[in-house]
């Protein structure tokens, strides 16, 4: 399957997805699962800085009905530590214990992936909804994993 680069910022959060509790949009999604994951999420962020993704734990998306965008079905924990790196005021804006603060914007000094790597899958009919789903690689040499 070909392969193409997908920018973090292309990715959105399933609001749909039962382990996110009734969220109203991104914002929300990534409060409740901060909220839930506590300092593992931070652990997780710091892993993925330093290690990159790992290349078994792949993301799985469907293309979003927004354009350019996807929606991640599949790594609702690696994709908020992604965002939190790559975007220092949404560590500012979301609430977080200050010590978590100084742990992600230390963290981001040194991410720098800046895009994922995918390969598109057939079609969705397996009840994830219609569109085209995508496996997102990590970094080839890397862990990133919690």
């Amino acid at each position: 399957m070909p392969s193409k680069s997908l920018k973090i910022d292309s990715l959105e959060l399933d609001l749909e997805n039962p382990r996110i509790t009734l969220a109203s949009d991104q914002r929300d999604a990534m409060q409740k699962i901060l909220n839930e994951q506590k300092v593992r999420l931070i652990n997780l962020a710091e892993s993925i800085a330093e290690k990159g993704l790992s290349p078994m734990d792949r993301f799985l998306v469907l293309r979003s009905a927004r354009q350019g965008k996807f929606i991640v079905t599949e790594g609702n924990r690696r994709l908020p530590a992604m965002k939190l790196l790559k975007n220092a005021s949404l560590v500012d804006d979301l609430e977080m214990p200050d010590g978590f603060k100084k742990r992600l914007h230390k963290a981001a000094r040194i991410f720098d992936v800046s895009k994922v790597k995918s390969r598109t899958v057939p079609k969705a009919t397996n009840g994830f909804g219609s569109g085209t789903l995508a496996r997102i690689l990590g970094a080839e040499s890397s862990i990133g994993q919690q």
